[in-house]
C-alpha cells in the first residue's frame, strides 16, 4: 500500500504548478511552485493548518518582492532597436558619391542600397566606409569613416 504524506503533495503541487508556468509564462505558477517547495520543507515539521499558512505568506511575498525583479530582468527593452533603426551605427560602403551639402548619392549596407546625405554636410566619395548616424524615412545620414 502506497503511503502519501503531505510533503509529497506538496512536492506534487510544485511540479505542476512549473509546468504550467512553461505553458503561462507569467511568473504567478513558478511563485506558487517555489512557495509550494517551501511548504513541502516544512510539512515534515508543522501541522497542515500552518503548512497552507506558510504556502499563502510565501507565495505572496515571492510573488511581491521576486516576481516584479524577474519580470523586469526578462521583459527589460534593453534598446534593442528592431527594424529600420537597427541600422544606426552600422558601416556602409559608398556607391554613387554623396555630394556635399544634401546632394544625395547611394550607400550599400548589408548588401541593400539606400539613398545617403552626408550627416556633416562633406563629400564622401565613391567607395569610401561611412558610418549610419541616422535615418528618415528611406535615407540614411552618414558620416565619413567610423565616425
Amino acid at each position: 500500500m502506497i503511503h502519501i504524506e503531505a510533503w509529497h503533495l506538496w512536492v506534487i503541487l510544485s511540479l505542476i504548478l512549473f509546468i504550467t508556468e512553461v505553458f503561462h509564462p507569467v511568473f504567478i505558477f513558478a511563485a506558487l511552485g517555489i512557495a509550494a517547495v517551501i511548504s513541502a520543507l516544512f510539512a515534515v515539521f508543522v501541522s497542515i493548518q500552518l503548512q497552507l499558512l506558510i504556502f499563502a505568506a510565501s507565495g505572496l511575498a515571492i510573488f511581491f518582492t521576486l516576481r516584479p525583479a524577474v519580470l523586469k530582468y526578462l521583459y527589460s527593452s534593453k534598446d534593442i532597436k528592431t527594424n529600420i533603426q537597427a541600422i544606426v551605427g552600422k558601416k556602409g560602403t559608398v556607391v554613387d558619391e554623396i555630394g556635399p551639402g544634401l546632394k544625395a548619392g547611394s550607400v550599400k549596407v548589408g548588401g541593400e542600397v539606400w539613398i545617403g546625405i552626408s550627416s556633416n554636410r562633406e563629400k564622401i566619395g565613391q567607395n569610401q566606409i561611412v558610418r549610419i548616424v541616422g535615418v528618415e524615412g528611406t535615407k540614411l545620414y552618414v558620416k565619413k569613416g567610423d565616425g
